[in-house]
């Protein structure tokens, strides 16, 4: 429905368990999420129940489900025990989304994981991370957070790359914890559409159809 499904997670653990954990859920929320009818907040629940049926035992995990549509800047997302997106404004403050997390994955807990919406305009941004980016030993999650949107105003409306070359060096050395990032920024329709003719690839006339990439 031209809407786009954005996740990150993190496992509690290291080894084969923790492996196995993230195989499951990963291929739990591709499927769960495919079905479009579902809010972020249900497609986590049903992940949760389908760890559980599959029998991945005390292994806890956090997630957090973002559904962007590019056409009008709506945002639902939900979140298991996950930091929430950070907003990157076009002009203005990096501020996080306001919402409590749901429970953790694994927790054994009942309920939905609330359902929180947002808005972006066109070229605001949001970031998605695992508190290894931002978590230090004796300091409190709140701390990492507000430096975390101190750096990425301070960065400014740079491109994506950029924004991350300065963002991650802010990760403890040496690294405590998995690092993942994922950041996307809305740009103005007349822009993808450009982007898209711009990326057409000319193929033999045998072939299905044109190929095609482009901007979100």
């Amino acid at each position: 429905d031209g809407r786009l499904a954005l996740a990150v997670g993190d496992v509690a653990g290291k080894g084969l368990a923790a492996a196995q954990a993230v195989g499951g859920l990963r291929h739990a929320l591709r499927a769960y999420g495919l079905e479009g009818s579902r809010s972020p907040g249900e497609v986590l629940t049903l992940v949760d129940h389908f760890a559980a049926a599959l029998g991945i035992p005390d292994v806890m995990a956090t997630m957090l489900l973002v559904v962007l549509d590019p056409r009008t800047g709506r945002v639902e997302w939900a979140s298991a025990g996950h930091p929430p997106p950070l907003c990157l404004p076009a002009d203005g403050p990096a501020t996080l989304l306001e919402g409590r997390p749901g429970p953790p994955l694994g927790v054994d807990e009942e309920g939905v994981p609330a359902l929180h919406h947002g808005l972006l305009r066109e070229g605001d941004g949001l970031l998605l991370f695992t508190d290894g980016l931002v978590e230090r030993r004796g300091e409190a999650l709140d701390t990492g957070l507000r430096r975390l949107a101190a750096a990425a105003a301070a960065a400014g409306a740079v491109p994506l790359p950029v924004l991350l070359d300065a963002l991650l060096p802010m990760a403890p050395r040496p690294l405590e914890d998995d690092v993942t990032t994922l950041v996307v920024r809305r740009v103005a329709r007349e822009v993808r559409e450009a982007a898209n003719a711009a990326s057409t690839i000319t193929v033999p006339a045998a072939s299905a159809a044109p190929l095609h990439s482009g901007a979100v």
